[in-house]
């Protein structure tokens, strides 16, 4: 997952883990004819690792289609780590080709919390969790 592509970046840009995240999240990976260098390079980067991680996606939406063909999803929600890389929707959906989403409570993109704002993509895997503790069935 997310730890993945900040070791791609880490290693292949001499960088730290801060630097790689800061990278990921403020740069990113290509999405318009406007996309800058640094964005291509961080393409390239992380190609390999995101490369993997598409094809694991393709055989988890293969299987779904081919054994519960009624539960294929239309849309996917990123939540964690690779939701704050900049652009990760996009290529998402670019390759899945399936509507792809950063999840975020309300229209807020951030959370603060002791004056850092984090984004709300990160706290989702939370937000699910507690919401089956309000499971009364």
């Amino acid at each position: 997952g997310y730890s993945q592509l900040v070791r791609a970046v880490c290693e292949q840009l001499s960088v730290s883990a801060t630097e790689a995240r800061l990278l990921m999240s403020e740069h990113g990976l290509p999405n318009t004819e406007q996309s800058s260098d640094l964005q291509h390079v961080m393409a390239d980067v992380l190609d390999e690792a995101l490369s993997r991680l598409s094809e694991e996606l393709d055989r988890t939406l293969d299987f779904v289609r081919g054994h519960a063909p009624r539960l294929e999803p239309v849309r996917l929600w990123l939540f964690g780590g690779g939701a704050t890389i900049a652009n990760s929707a996009a290529w998402l959906e670019s390759h899945a080709r399936i509507e792809t989403s950063v999840w975020r409570l309300g229209e807020q993109s951030n959370a603060t919390c002791e004056g850092v704002a984090l984004p709300m993509a990160l706290f989702g895997p939370a937000v699910a969790l507690s919401m089956l503790a309000w499971d009364v069935n």
